[in-house]
């Protein structure tokens, strides 16, 4: 590690580049689409890329703040101790970034993995080997529907508001909106009516418990 104060002052650094999140036009599109039977390939590989993009830069700020930062430069693994007076060097091509300025990268970005890790990298590596569009669709789907503390039994908030711009109430009501239809890719339907039914048993059960 090197101590900020030896570093130049006034220095551009070269902070990393985090994958955004998804706009939710885009999305809307797609499934809008998909519910009239019309399959857009183009949109669905824009869609679920994006999606793979934003998942492997969750997984690598939860990677740094491990411990483990990867070089923007050369992919090369660092060692960090998170001290706010260190920088981060790499020994490979010599890339530096003091520890605040990484953090700084991170901040008000969504990039929090949470309790959705497995998830992540369960799309990751499905997303990556899928044949056919019909797969994709269904992987897109999964991955947006999941919930932190899910495993738990306990879901709180969607996965989807790390994956997809907007404020929590924005993403949620987003995510009820998408269209769905008897045209939809094999089993979307299905998945939305059995989400919808949850719901509603969960919401009744909450209205009984208060009576």
């Amino acid at each position: 590690m090197v101590n900020v104060r030896m570093m130049q002052t006034g220095r551009q650094y070269e902070r990393p580049r985090w994958a955004p999140r998804l706009k939710r036009d885009e999305i809307t599109r797609l499934y809008a689409m998909d519910a009239k039977g019309i399959v857009d390939e183009g949109l669905i590989d824009e869609v679920g890329y994006g999606l793979l993009a934003r998942c492997e830069s969750i997984l690598a700020v939860a990677e740094a703040y491990g411990g483990k930062v990867q070089c923007v430069r050369c992919g090369a693994t660092i060692l960090s101790d998170h001290r706010r007076e260190t920088a981060i060097q790499c020994p490979a091509c010599e890339w530096c970034l003091p520890w605040s300025e990484f953090r700084k990268s991170t901040r008000r970005k969504c990039l929090d993995v949470g309790q959705i890790e497995v998830f992540l990298k369960e799309f990751i590596t499905k997303f990556s080997a899928a044949r056919g569009p019909n797969r994709k669709m269904v992987l897109i789907d999964t991955l947006i529907h999941r919930y932190h503390g899910e495993l738990l039994g306990n879901p709180e908030r969607p996965a989807a508001n790390n994956l997809i711009g907007g404020k929590r109430p924005e993403v949620i009501a987003f995510l009820n909106r998408l269209s769905y239809g008897d045209q939809s890719t094999p089993g979307l339907k299905a998945s939305h009516d059995a989400r919808c039914r949850k719901q509603e048993n969960s919401a009744r059960g909450h209205e009984d418990a208060n009576e």
